[in-house]
C-alpha cells in the first residue's frame, strides 16, 4: 500500500505494512485479554490505568523483583493495559492511510454513521450475549437495561463518573473509538502537522494539570482526550515514517522506557508513546514468518476483544480464580472458540457501506 507524502511529493511506502500491523493487533488484543483476567486474581498488581498513584507502581515492582515464578503475572496486571493505546494508534495510522488519499474524502455525517454501524456490528454480538450474564451475577433489571443501552449508543464514557456505567465489561472502548473517528474526521484529516501536534500537546498538558488520582483524570482518559497522544502518533507516523534503523535497539530502549515512567506521574501521560514507538520498532523487526502466524491472529483481534469480557466473568464465576494458572488456561481457550463462533455470525450480518 501507498500513500501520498503530505508534503506534496510522491507515493510513499508506509513502514508498518498490513501484516505488520495485525502482528500489532494480534499482540495488543493478547495483552489486553492477559491484563483483564489477571488483575481480578487474589494478590495481583494494581495498575495505573486512568489515574495514578505512586505507590501503586512501588508496589508493582516489589512484587516483581520478590515474586519468583508468578513475577510474570504482576508484569501483565501492571502493563496489559497498554494494548488500549497501540489499538488507538492502529486506528489512526489505518485510517489516514485508507481515507486521506481519497478524492473526495467520506463528509462528516456519512463517515460517523458507516464507523458507528460497523462497530455496533461487531459489538452487539458479544455484548447482547455478556449482558445475561451479567445480569444473572446479580445486577438489577433497571440498570442493566440502562448499561445496555449506554453501550449501544456508545455514550457509556459521557456520563461525569464513567468508571460507574463502563459496565458491562470493556465494551466502553467502542464510545472512545468513534470520539476519535469523530477527532480525525474534523481535525486531522487533511490539515497539517502542527495541527496534530497541537492537539496531542494540548490534551496531554491537561491532562498533568489535573490531580492525579482524581475524577476527572479519570474521566479524561476513558475519552478521546486521555488517548489523543498514541492517535495523534499513528496519524503522524502513517504520513512521515518511512523506516526504523536499528528496530531492536529502538523497541529495547522504548519498552524499558515505559517501565520508567511509571514512577512519575508525568512520565507515565506520555508512557502510551513510548509503547507505541516500541511496537511499531519491534513489528520492524520481527521475521517474516513470525509476522505472518501473528497476523493471522490479528485477524481474530476484534472477535476476541467481543468475547473476552463473557469468557471472564463465566471462569470467575465459576470458582476457577483460586487454581489461576487452569483458570486462565480455560479462560483463553473457551474466548479463541467463542471468538471464532462470533466471526461465523458476523459473516452472516450485514455489512454498513459507507456513503459516497
Amino acid at each position: 500500500m501507498k500513500t501520498m507524502n503530505a508534503a506534496g511529493g510522491g507515493p510513499q511506502e508506509p513502514v508498518l505494512t498490513l501484516a505488520m500491523c495485525q502482528a500489532l493487533r494480534c499482540l495488543a488484543i493478547v495483552a489486553i485479554m492477559c491484563h483483564n483476567f489477571v488483575h481480578w486474581l487474589p494478590g495481583a498488581a494494581i495498575e495505573n490505568e486512568y489515574t495514578y498513584e505512586a505507590q501503586k507502581a512501588v508496589t508493582w515492582w516489589q512484587m516483581t523483583c520478590t515474586g519468583g515464578v508468578d513475577a510474570w503475572w504482576q508484569w501483565i496486571s501492571y502493563l496489559g493495559h497498554y494494548g488500549v493505546p497501540v489499538f488507538a494508534f492502529l486506528s489512526a495510522y489505518g485510517l489516514t492511510l485508507k481515507y486521506e488519499a481519497v478524492q473526495p474524502r467520506p463528509a462528516f455525517v456519512p463517515f460517523m454513521r458507516f464507523h458507528y454501524l460497523k462497530m455496533l456490528r461487531m459489538m452487539a454480538v458479544g455484548l447482547l450475549l455478556y449482558w445475561p450474564v451479567w445480569f444473572v451475577g446479580g445486577h438489577d433489571m433497571l440498570h442493566a437495561f440502562g448499561y445496555l443501552g449506554a453501550q449501544l449508543l456508545m455514550v457509556a464514557t459521557l456520563y461525569p463518573v464513567p468508571g460507574a456505567m463502563v459496565d458491562p465489561g470493556p465494551y466502553w472502548y467502542f464510545a472512545l473509538m468513534l470520539q476519535l473517528y469523530a477527532v480525525w474526521r474534523l481535525l486531522l484529516c487533511g490539515r497539517r502537522w502542527t495541527w496534530g501536534v497541537a492537539l496531542a500537546v494540548g490534551c496531554t498538558a491537561v491532562q498533568m494539570l489535573c490531580q492525579s488520582d482524581g475524577h476527572v483524570l479519570a474521566w479524561l482518559r476513558y475519552n478521546c482526550v486521555g488517548n489523543m497522544l498514541p492517535f495523534v502518533a499513528g496519524w503522524l507516523a502513517a504520513r512521515h515514517l518511512r523506516c526504523v534503523r536499528w528496530p531492536w535497539l529502538v523497541a529495547a530502549v522504548a519498552f524499558a522506557l515505559t517501565v520508567l515512567c511509571q514512577f512519575h506521574f508525568y512520565a507515565w501521560c506520555l508512557a502510551p508513546l513510548a509503547v507505541c514507538i516500541g511496537c511499531v520498532a519491534l513489528a520492524a523487526a520481527l521475521p517474516a514468518r513470525l509476522t505472518a502466524w501473528l497476523a493471522w491472529g490479528g485477524g481474530y483481534a476484534a472477535a476476541l476483544f467481543v468475547m473476552h469480557p463473557v469468557t471472564r466473568r463465566l471462569i470467575y464465576w465459576w470458582g476457577f480464580e483460586e487454581n489461576a494458572l487452569l483458570g486462565f488456561t480455560l479462560y483463553l481457550l473457551s474466548t479463541v472458540a467463542l471468538a471464532w463462533l462470533c466471526r461465523k455470525v458476523w459473516r452472516r450480518l450485514p455489512m454498513p457501506r459507507l456513503a459516497s
